[in-house]
């Protein structure tokens, strides 16, 4: 029986030290909680938007009742069970955030949480990650945990919180350095959340690269001849860092990386599909045009340009010897030449004049257009708008995403290839098909001095058929968007773009080759003569005119 006894009284003293522990674990993070709250949540701090995420833990629960039922706490607040994922958010973003977890293991996969809902945060939100319970410190473990904040998330602005009441209990991590910082919550925000990007010391940023037009060259660490290329230079500069290229197989896949977290950024400057893609994006570097390059009308064969200058020369002058005759025969009433001759001497050398010299313009013009038809070739019409290449129904070959902004009278007859397949194929200038590309990569390949052969084979369609926003992409959430965003802004305001650089700038017109002289050129003589011809025949017309009317009065 005493022995009974004995053990029960064992039992009874050891749940009465439990509880008093507890009690006294309860008063400890109750003191933590309420120094927390009047250092970082009153209302002197102008908390804009509080988001308290935990689990269904009840013990949690009781600690945010501890949190909201304190006096000093006056932010606005909305509380989220990370656990419930299913439902959906709302899109509201948070300027600060308070992570309830009773150990330090549990962050990671908080971490993943807030990686697959970027709209509740922004690059400035600060991030509490608040220890509850677990008071173990494990230098190395910690460091792993706050790097994997960053590597998963991309969260820059986070601090680990411990309730055990030691005094440097707040712990933050600058990523870029590997850097471990112990600060009290009695700290400022200013201190505890300093800035960690103004200065990355070289840390190797994950970039997404491919290496397509219109970058030139691509080494290890940089790139040139785009203008993203160019904006990336400005940007390592900017804040010290270096780079680790990561080269997807293909354009497309360079997205994919941003979308799945694999890089920190892209240079290349990839078009802006849909509006939900903005979010991704600094800020566009510009508006880019899509033109249809097809091949070259063929030219006029010679033999039907000859009939048509023999024809065209035949009629009109047909249609002035009988618009003469007319004249001659109602006007002046000459009905017989012989008689005029002998009353009129002067005015029949008149008229066999300006004969010949009609005779010697047809003569000439006939000739000319016979040259001009052997040196001077004609084509046929291009197709210069969409509605000609509706009519033509020639396929149309482009990038599958730029679907979305083609002119929608072309996508039935648009057919998905990738880019590098549209730049190969016109190269070949053995294709009667159609081709979408850039404005700029159209002057560039037409231009182009080692395919000489494509300027005469393809003919760029003078009306667009389609635009769309050009822009680099970071994560939705990323640190650095504001300084890419700085960095474009001044780049435009420069004046520099794509086409910068493109055309050379000269004060004289360059020297160009020998043009083989044709019609065109004597356009000039050929306009005066005809002036003068109309001249002399009005002269004739009115020396008859005056001459008839002297001899009525005479008679009379």
């Amino acid at each position: 029986m005493s022995m009974i006894i004995a053990i029960l009284l064992f039992f009874v003293s050891k749940s009465t030290n439990s509880i008093l522990v507890d009690h006294s674990l309860n008063l400890m993070v109750e003191k933590e909680l309420n120094r927390l709250v009047v250092s970082q949540f009153s209302s002197k701090e102008h908390v804009e938007n509080l988001g308290i995420i935990l689990n269904n833990s009840s013990y949690l629960k009781d600690i945010i009742n501890m949190i909201l039922l304190n006096p000093n706490f006056k932010s606005p607040y909305r509380t989220i069970n990370y656990l419930e994922q299913k439902k959906p958010i709302l899109r509201v973003q948070f300027t600060d955030i308070v992570i309830l977890t009773e150990k330090v293991t549990e962050i990671v996969s908080l971490v993943h949480y807030f990686r697959d809902n970027p709209f509740i945060w922004s690059a400035s939100t600060r991030f509490y990650f608040v220890i509850t319970t677990d008071s173990i410190r494990p230098h190395d473990m910690i460091v792993d945990m706050l790097r994997e904040i960053w590597i998963t998330a991309g969260i820059i602005n986070f601090a680990l919180v411990f309730l055990d009441g030691r005094d440097k209990n707040v712990l933050t991590l600058n990523p870029f350095i590997d850097t471990m910082h112990m600060y009290t919550i009695e700290d400022s925000r200013n201190s505890i959340f300093a800035r960690k990007t103004a200065n990355l010391h070289r840390y190797k940023l994950k970039i997404g690269l491919f290496n397509i037009f219109p970058i030139l060259s691509m080494t290890d660490t940089t790139c040139s001849g785009s203008l993203g290329c160019v904006i990336m230079e400005i940007f390592l500069k900017k804040i010290n860092a270096s780079t680790l290229f990561i080269h997807p197989k293909e354009l497309r896949g360079v997205t994919e990386l941003i979308r799945k977290n694999e890089a920190d950024m892209i240079f290349n400057e990839i078009f802006v599909l849909v509006p939900s893609i903005l979010w991704y994006v600094p800020y566009p570097l510009q508006i880019t045009e899509i033109v249809a390059l097809t091949r070259s009308a063929n030219s006029v064969p010679f033999i039907l340009k000859l009939f048509y200058i023999f024809d065209l020369i035949v009629w009109i002058m047909l249609a002035i010897l009988t618009i003469k005759l007319l004249l001659f025969k109602y006007v002046f009433g000459i009905l017989e030449i012989d008689k005029f001759k002998e009353k009129n001497p002067v005015g029949y050398k008149i008229i066999v004049l300006t004969g010949s010299l009609c005779f010697l313009f047809f003569s000439n013009t006939f000739n000319g257009g016979i040259i001009r038809a052997v040196v001077a070739p004609k084509y046929y019409q291009n197709l210069d708008t969409v509605d000609d290449l509706v009519q033509s129904g020639l396929s149309l070959y482009g990038e599958p995403e730029w679907r979305f902004f083609i002119n929608e009278m072309l996508l039935k007859q648009y057919v998905n290839v990738s880019y590098k397949v549209v730049g190969d194929r016109l190269k070949m200038c053995n294709t009667t098909d159609v081709y979408a590309v850039t404005t700029e990569y159209a002057k560039s390949i037409l231009n182009n001095r080692n395919y000489p052969k494509v300027k005469m084979y393809y003919h760029e369609v003078k009306e667009i058929i389609g635009s769309s926003f050009l822009a680099l992409f970071t994560r939705i959430n990323s640190p650095f968007k504001e300084s890419l965003k700085d960095i474009i802004l001044r780049v435009a305001s420069y004046g520099i773009n794509n086409r910068f650089g493109t055309v050379p700038i000269t004060l004289v017109s360059p020297k160009t080759e020998a043009t083989t002289l044709s019609l065109v050129h004597l356009e000039a003589a050929f306009l005066i003569l005809l002036i003068g011809l109309v001249i002399s025949t009005l002269t004739l017309i009115i020396e008859i005119v005056i001459h008839k009317r002297g001899k009525k009065i005479k008679h009379t």
